[in-house]
């Protein structure tokens, strides 16, 4: 009985004092990833499953896809997306002097660490990023928000895109699994979650080690127009809290998050017989990505949602010397907030984390 009355409280959003948003609210979110929200997303959709959202009064999140950040971001310039989840990158460059700055802000750090990696071959003589001189390296798309940087780090070891390697868009999943293990490119710079549904996929690969600079780098964040941070601050504020409750729960009981993404993709679930195994693999994956969402210093309590302060300026630095960007002077304090912080981390954590043990 005690269980059940704190999943009420739960469903209800009672272990956060802050007031909800206006019921009827609805967020259309836009991912850059054509792809659709992969098992690495799980914390999402338990947090859906769960009523996180409700409680916040936002009634509906239609996900839109779009295939990479550059198609993505005029929809929230323009307001037709609510909120969208990309890369800094191409906001950042946007806000170089001279340049129309998109009006966007990033408002939660969802993934607080990089999730970009680039994998070859387990056999392959490819032992360092300089030895990629010549070869062909498999992206997502020319769009996507990581070629800025892959560029970066490529050009930290002496190598020119277009003259020293070539990026290839091969898409994500299939196709690029496909033109990975058929030997059409070299290596995969993919994110975490796919390299390791590749690993499960039972073909062995080897990622190469990256600069500590580059891999301390945020993914995805999200971000809104800014004239949202005041128009919309409830719902803004409700999101981040109930994604922050999503994760939360979802990495106290991993099962059960990989069990709520099944049941908002029926698609994904396991065929009859194989669920132990499909369910071990994608709680693996979901494992992966947890290096980035629960990336704080240790012994902190994390305040999820927030960047810190050096976030913006590290990522200038890394797209000045790519050359990326022209210039460091950017006003990156333009790009982000954590005004909401506060709001996002108001709900007993230690609370929900017995109760999700329970799911």
């Amino acid at each position: 009985m005690l269980r059940l009355v704190a999943a009420v409280l739960l469903g209800a959003g009672l272990f956060g004092a802050t007031a909800p948003a206006i019921a009827g609210e609805k967020i259309i979110w836009g991912s850059p990833n054509p792809r659709g929200l992969n098992v690495g997303w799980s914390p999402y959709f338990l947090a859906l499953e769960r009523g996180f959202f409700k409680a916040e009064g936002i009634d509906e999140v239609e996900v839109i896809t779009f295939n990479g950040t550059a198609t993505l971001l005029p929809q929230v310039v323009n307001k037709s997306v609510t909120i969208g989840s990309p890369n800094a990158d191409i906001p950042i460059i946007s806000q170089q002097p001279g340049r129309d700055s998109m009006p966007v802000t990033f408002f939660y750090n969802f993934m607080r660490a990089s999730v970009w990696e680039i994998a070859v071959p387990e056999a392959s003589p490819i032992k360092a990023l300089g030895d990629l001189k010549g070869k062909n390296i498999g992206v997502g798309a020319l769009t996507w928000a990581n070629v800025p940087t892959t560029k970066a780090m490529l050009k930290e070891v002496g190598l020119v895109d277009g003259e020293d390697f070539t990026l290839v868009a091969v898409g994500a999943g299939g196709p690029a699994f496909q033109a990975f293990n058929k030997g059409e490119i070299d290596a995969l710079n993919l994110y975490d979650t796919a390299h390791a549904g590749l690993e499960r996929s039972g073909t062995k690969i080897r990622r190469l080690a990256l600069p500590e600079k580059y891999s301390n780098l945020f993914s995805t964040g999200f971000i809104t127009h800014r004239s949202f941070i005041e128009e919309k601050a409830d719902v803004l504020a409700g999101f981040g809290r109930a994604l922050a409750k999503g994760t939360v729960a979802c990495y106290a009981n991993p099962e059960a998050c990989v069990e709520a993404y099944y049941k908002a993709n029926p698609s994904k679930k396991p065929k009859p017989g194989e669920e132990a195994e499909k369910i071990a693999k994608d709680v693996a994956i979901l494992k992966t990505r947890g290096m980035s969402y629960l990336s704080f210093p240790a012994g902190s309590d994390p305040q999820y949602g927030s960047y810190p302060e050096n976030a913006f300026s590290d990522y200038v630095d890394v797209l000045h010397a790519q050359g990326g960007v022209t210039t460091r002077d950017i006003d990156v304090e333009q790009l982000f907030t954590n005004a909401f912080v506060e709001r996002f981390n108001d709900f007993d954590k230690g609370a929900l984390v017995e109760e999700a043990k329970s799911w």
